[in-house]
């Protein structure tokens, strides 16, 4: 096999995987609620060069996540000079997997299992979606396969403790950007069948897994053991109030297809498939003693994962098992290496690749055209309506407003915001607007609600004074509020 031809297939996926990403963007990112909060937080952030010692609210019980998810939408502001930085970085996250699957592939067996799994990973419809919400699960699948791919590493070439410091920092970075990151703690522990240098390398990942921790350890300290109370009392109390049915049978035969066509982008039926294809070949190699011993050692990891949510006590969906995802690639990629690519000669390899590759497009077609042309209904709506606003009152520059008696319209309000920044139209000093609600009177400016109507939900503040609009309890919203409310609350509340 020439390299050329392998690189340059591996160009076209990632051509591939790059236009299913970024096509039409800005209209297909979401303006929720986590997508502003996290937005804001890496606007302050970087603008004030600075890095907050907890994340984001963990939705199992009262405790936060580690901070290394906006540690990394922070940083990406100084490396891409655009206000979609956030964005792309997630979306550059999620298009470098193509390339960590294929290096994977290379270290399990050959480079054509790299490239099957590289398609595997270009064409995913759920790592499409990933891209394009600002929320601490969408690193995961990215996290969860530079861990394997770490791993790999250390088994199979032999690498230094250096790299052992890594894998523990990235299973620490995985573990606090999401708990669902916690099953990869299993590969620390297997570092331990290491045939050279285990005691040294298995020290070095506890180093690493310290590093990671030092933020948190850092806000426990200061905040009375905050988090670890939040632990403890999940432990506990909180999860028996939070189980939900699930028998093994449902478990296997719905949560687990349906896991897997999320992920590959077919029919439940084809999810099935795949999940039993794979694992039937896993079996045959296992039996045949044609099993690598460090894939085997991942089937164990996976194994030991699948027993911990089948018990976990908690909801179970595609978003919350999102570190399944680099497994279910090795396995479903080696099913079509051994049941089709094995069977080719190598001169064919190329013409059976592509044949693959278009059939399993073809299979996916609908999903991956799902994602493509699905626009963000809520992000186009805003977006028209502030164009509109400056065309209505010959301004370019507003600053907004919201009622503070109800924060029900918190989610609404901060999309608004988002997409002022966004738009470059937000100035402090604005052009004064509000987003109507119903819980504050009006500002004193001798008009009705009606004649104060801009457009949408938008209403027009500007002949009413400072004092008049914050008499009414109306409150202005910038950034830096709501950088201090997510991730500086326990300023205050010195929890």
């Amino acid at each position: 096999m020439k390299i050329k031809k392998t690189w340059l297939i591996l160009l076209i996926l990632l051509a591939i995987g790059a236009f299913l990403r970024f096509y039409n963007y800005e209209n297909r990112i979401s303006l929720g609620w986590e997508s502003a909060r996290d937005y804001f937080v890496s606007d302050v952030g970087w603008g004030e060069k600075q890095l907050p010692l907890t994340g984001p609210w963990a939705s199992i019980a009262p405790l936060t996540i580690g901070p290394w998810y906006w540690y990394f939408l922070i940083l990406s502001r100084f490396f891409i000079p655009s206000l979609y930085a956030p964005w792309i970085a997630l979306g550059l996250a999620s298009l470098s997997i193509v390339l960590i699957m294929y290096r994977i592939g290379v270290l399990l067996i050959d480079k054509r299992l790299g490239l099957i799994l590289a398609f595997l990973a270009a064409l995913s419809p759920n790592l499409l979606h990933n891209s394009l919400f600002l929320t601490n699960p969408s690193l995961i699948v990215f996290l969860s396969s530079l861990c394997i791919l770490v791993f790999l590493e250390i088994f199979i070439k032999n690498r230094g403790w250096l790299w052992g410091v890594l894998l523990g920092w990235l299973v620490g970075f995985t573990l606090l950007t999401h708990y669902q990151g916690g099953g990869l703690l299993t590969l620390v522990l297997l570092l331990l069948f290491l045939r050279k240098k285990k005691v040294v390398i298995f020290l070095s990942s506890l180093l690493g897994l310290f590093i990671a921790a030092l933020p948190m350890l850092i806000f426990e300290l200061n905040n009375h053991w905050f988090n670890t109370r939040g632990v403890l009392d999940f432990v506990l109390y909180r999860q028996y109030q939070l189980w939900t049915s699930m028998r093994w049978l449902k478990f296997i035969f719905e949560l687990f297809p349906d896991t897997w066509a999320g992920l590959t982008g077919g029919p439940p039926w084809f999810g099935l498939v795949l999940m039993f294809g794979s694992g039937l070949i896993l079996f045959l190699r296992l039996i045949r003693k044609k099993l690598p011993f460090p894939l085997f050692l991942l089937g164990i990891s996976f194994l030991i994962q699948v027993i911990v949510v089948r018990y976990w006590r908690g909801e179970r969906y595609l978003g919350w098992i999102q570190f399944f995802s680099p497994y279910l690639f090795i396995f479903t990629g080696l099913m079509i290496y051994d049941l089709l690519i094995q069977r080719v000669k190598k001169q064919h390899f190329y013409l059976a690749f592509g044949l693959i590759f278009f059939l399993w497009a073809g299979l996916i077609s609908n999903s991956l055209k799902a994602r493509v042309e699905e626009e963000d209904v809520n992000t186009k709506k805003i977006r028209e309506e502030i164009g509109q606003l400056g065309e209505i009152v010959g301004e370019e520059k507003f600053s907004f407003y919201y009622c503070g008696d109800s924060d029900g319209n918190e989610y609404n309000r901060n999309s608004y915001l988002l997409m002022l920044f966004l738009e470059k139209a937000h100035a402090d000093d604005g052009y004064k607007i509000g987003l109507a609600n119903d819980y504050c009177q009006l500002p004193f400016i001798d008009k009705k609600k009606e004649e104060l109507h801009l457009i949408g939900a938008l209403l027009d503040f500007s002949q009413a004074s400072e004092a008049g609009i914050l008499k009414n309890n109306w409150k202005q919203e910038t950034a830096q509020p709501v950088y201090d409310r997510y991730a500086k609350w326990w300023y205050e509340e010195k929890p």
